[in-house]
């Protein structure tokens, strides 16, 4: 069973290696402890969470007086990314949830409004150098 680590400050990475078809799509969540949640995305029309596919994904996370940082590494393998060419466009949304006194606060890099945070049509852009 993979744990509930949405119930604590997060950083969340969604990521479609295709940006001209997000049909498929990765996220993953990772806390201030360093706690990781990996789920794939597959291409069915209603988008079911696949619980029990793994990544070889890395995260580091230190907790500091006023704040938390995390480095994540994610295998572009895991991605079905064989060769990064550059110049590659990859489909990219990152949230960040904040818990604060019985509250939860969000933000993102690409807006999506009032819409939940896998919005694929509402991910930026980005391309690899």
């Amino acid at each position: 069973k993979k744990p509930a680590v949405w119930e604590d400050d997060t950083v969340e990475i969604f990521l479609c290696p295709d940006a001209e078809d997000r049909a498929r799509c990765y996220q993953f969540i990772i806390n201030a402890k360093g706690v990781i949640l990996d789920v794939a995305y597959g291409e069915s029309s209603n988008f079911k969470p696949d619980f029990t596919w793994s990544s070889g994904v890395e995260a580091k996370a230190r907790i500091e007086k006023n704040r938390w940082l995390v480095e994540v590494r994610i295998p572009f393998k895991d991605l079905g990314i064989s060769r990064p060419a550059q110049g590659r466009t990859i489909a990219l949304n990152v949230y960040r949830n904040r818990y604060c006194d019985a509250r939860v606060t969000h933000s993102c890099w690409s807006a999506t409004g009032q819409r939940p945070p896998l919005t694929r049509e509402r991910f930026g852009l980005m391309t690899l150098g």
